[in-house]
Formats: C-alpha cells, structure tokens, sequence
C-alpha cells in the first residue's frame, strides 16, 4: 500500500487486512518539524503503525522523503565512481593494451 498523503493513513491502516510482519515507511517532515513542531509524516506513520502492529521507517538524509533518500544514495554512488576513475585513470575505459 501507498499513501500519498498523511492525512488518511490510519484510516487505511484501519482497514486493511493483516498479515505477516510490516513496517510503515514514513516521510520525514523534519523541516515542517521546526516550523511548526511537529512531524505530520512521522505522527502519522506512528498512529498506523500503531494500529497495525507494525513499525516505522524514516529517511535520514538531507531530503524528507524516500525518494530524497535514494536521490542521495545515487548521487553519492556516482561520487564514489568517480574517485574510483580519477584513482585508476588507466583503467577508467578498460585496461590498456601493453
């Protein structure tokens, strides 16, 4: 299940069919957070996981959200390619012919 929107997931949670173990991705509205002091997407991943039996997962990363999470993650893997290339230089298009 997805939910796009913070403002209904216990009332999904409510309804749906259980089973097996789960965890409740949530968004990490840290930002929203120090605004208003509170995390609308923590609060509520908490109250449906509540009512599921279920934990919570959060993003910890410069972003909120998991997509901001896995942005980072790409772009720090490319990061680490590139040192690779700039430390193996020769190898950076296959090994050279000698």
């Amino acid at each position: 299940m997805v939910g796009f929107n913070a403002g209904n997931l216990t009332v999904v949670a409510e309804r749906m069919q259980r089973f097996g173990m789960g965890v409740v991705c949530a968004d990490n509205d840290w930002e929203t957070a120090a605004r208003i002091g509170r995390n609308p997407g923590l609060d509520a991943a908490r109250a449906a996981a509540e009512v599921l039996g279920a934990g919570v997962a959060f993003p910890q990363c410069a972003g909120t959200d998991w997509n901001d999470y896995v942005m980072e993650q790409i772009e720090q893997a490319e990061f680490d390619l590139v040192v690779v290339d700039e430390a193996y230089g020769e190898f950076a298009d296959g090994p050279s012919a000698t």
